[in-house]
């Protein structure tokens, strides 16, 4: 299949995928669950740190809500965009690595698993977690294969993704320490960490 017709129909594909994450979250009258009822309560009383969780998920809720009201679907709304996000970065990623026809099953793969189907249609703290951890992945294996200036910069946007990630959920804070460790064990095909990059990404 050619490059061409496989970009359109990752396209394609992020559009359906998003009518079906925005139409189930505004059309489907679910109630809150608990957790969800739980995070809108933070929200509405925004701050730094939360007695169980980090703030991201109050953020974000918070923003939506006052925005657009305190509903279910504008307390849900971030999720399915997030989820869209993550839908996104994964399928740039298997592009970069390994080429269109990787961004397309890897799309679908990630839309077959059901914890990422959940995570796009209730607000919890894994939605912005897995947006983080896309986008942190994306940027090392950019940041891995290139160089000077540009390597150093997605050595930051790394750093930045994990700083969101640990103030999504705290299973972020074994991304700097994988990413380290790849780096270590995957030999001169990766050319490893090099130069202020690194050092910049764990200072992120």
């Amino acid at each position: 299949m050619k490059v061409e017709e496989l970009t359109r129909r990752f396209v394609w594909l992020l559009v359906v995928a998003a009518v079906v994450r925005l139409g189930c979250v505004v059309f489907v009258p679910l109630e809150l669950i608990p957790d969800e009822a739980y995070y809108w309560d933070w929200s509405r009383r925004l701050d730094w740190c939360y007695y169980s969780k980090p703030p991201m998920v109050a953020w974000l809720i918070g923003a939506t809500t006052r925005m657009l009201g305190s509903y279910e679907w504008s307390v849900r709304l971030p999720a399915a965009v997030l989820n869209i996000v993550t839908l996104s970065v994964v399928g740039a990623l298997g592009k970069r690595m390994y080429g269109g026809r990787v961004a397309w099953l890897g799309a679908l793969a990630f839309l077959a698993v059901p914890g990422a189907s959940v995570s796009g249609l209730l607000m919890t703290i894994d939605a912005p977690l897995l947006s983080f951890w896309a986008f942190g992945l994306l940027s090392v294996w950019e940041a891995l294969n290139t160089r000077g200036a540009r390597s150093v910069v997605w050595w930051w946007a790394a750093g930045m993704a994990g700083a969101g990630g640990v103030l999504s959920k705290q299973m972020m804070l074994v991304f700097p320490a994988l990413t380290v460790l790849y780096c270590l064990v995957s030999g001169e095909k990766r050319r490893g960490p090099r130069g202020v990059g690194i050092f910049v990404f764990l200072g992120g």
